[in-house]
């Protein structure tokens, strides 16, 4: 896998963030670089406070997720309605399967997990 298309992709589901009042715009919270070991950063939704209904946000994760593959994952971070409904969207897409990464603070290090909703 050499070029960015054929990585994994990380969904992340809403980043989380902060306001910087120095630059005047919102900054993540959170360094994501060590999840980039496992594929390709792919934010699902715009950073900030969401103003969609569950209802437009389900829609936008299903047409994001569109392409989600047993090689992808979505990123365990931010608000866990979000997350949950995300897992959801990928798993109903790929065959009641889906892969997370959750972050292990331990060894400070992004893990797969594995999801199979058909067993």
């Amino acid at each position: 896998m050499n070029n960015l298309a054929d990585r994994p992709r990380i969904y992340i589901p809403h980043e989380p963030c902060r306001w910087d009042d120095v630059g005047q715009t919102l900054v993540p919270i959170y360094d994501l670089g060590p999840a980039t070991k496992h594929g390709t950063l792919t934010p699902l939704l715009p950073r900030g406070p969401l103003t969609l209904s569950s209802r437009e946000v389900v829609a936008k994760l299903r047409e994001q997720l569109q392409d989600f593959t047993d090689d992808d994952f979505i990123l365990c971070i931010g608000d866990p309605v979000i997350v949950a409904s995300a897992c959801m969207v990928a798993a109903q897409i790929n065959g009641d399967y889906a892969k997370v990464l959750r972050y292990d603070r331990h060894n400070k290090e992004y893990r797969p997990v594995e999801i199979n909703l058909g067993e």
